[in-house]
């Protein structure tokens, strides 16, 4: 049986604290392929990977919650 994409490449996961939370993905098997700050959406997310899954983990950045209420 082969299992054929639908259409989507990845979950993404919003949490407090990306590189933590990855530890517990990396427990399971997978293996960080990358990660990426963006300052103008003030986000920082870490992607993991096992086989053809894909985890995204996107945490804000420090402070950006004041700055999106200003």
């Amino acid at each position: 049986m082969k299992i054929q994409n639908q259409g989507f490449d990845h979950v993404e996961f919003v949490v407090n604290d990306a590189l933590a939370q990855g530890k517990v993905y990396e427990r399971m098997g997978f293996e960080k392929l990358g990660s990426r700050t963006l300052v103008s959406q003030g986000t920082m997310s870490v992607l993991y990977g096992q086989g053809a899954v894909r985890i995204l983990l996107t945490q804000p950045l420090a402070g950006a919650d004041a700055a999106a209420q200003a």
